[in-house]
């Protein structure tokens, strides 16, 4: 899941150490993905910090990364949450009590589900964000290159 690890020597940005400022980043991101409806803007603080983020290529990477890790886990929220939630709710409605208790069942389990990528989406961020901390670049798979894309089409 991660790979292609990189070291950059500490520098700063906008007078902040950039290492520190990243952990921190990363960890408020984390907390608001598992946060039950800002998990769906939780892509928006790296997003800003992105976009005024001129210096540091290190930065401007990690940040993309993280906003694209955070717009995955949006994605995944939206989807699993809203239109089955909807669907679930119109079968518990119904006047068969199977098609209700199974309404029930599957509510369950989409949120299981969801809680538990957001789970594995956040233990994620928070090792990205300590390596980054130790100016360590860490590459997570989908999200480093949907990052690399993401500051192609900033420049």
């Amino acid at each position: 899941m991660l790979d292609n690890v990189k070291r950059f020597r500490p520098h700063t940005s906008h007078g902040f150490d950039v290492g520190t400022l990243l952990f921190i980043l990363h960890i408020v991101t984390a907390v608001l993905m598992i946060a039950p409806y800002a998990r769906y803007g939780a892509w928006l603080l790296p997003l800003v910090f992105l976009l005024l983020e001129k210096e540091s290529d290190f930065a401007r990477f990690s940040l993309a990364q993280l906003f694209a890790l955070a717009l995955f886990n949006s994605l995944i929220s939206l989807i699993l949450d809203l239109p089955v939630r909807a669907l679930l709710d119109l079968m518990n409605r119904s006047l068969f009590f199977g098609l209700a208790l199974a309404g029930d069942f599957f509510g369950l389990l989409t949120s299981i589900l969801s809680s538990v990528i957001a789970l594995l989406i956040l233990i994620l961020a928070l090792i990205v964000g300590w390596r980054a901390k130790n100016y360590i670049e860490t590459r997570i798979l989908f999200a480093g290159a949907l990052g690399e894309r993401i500051l192609r089409h900033l420049k």
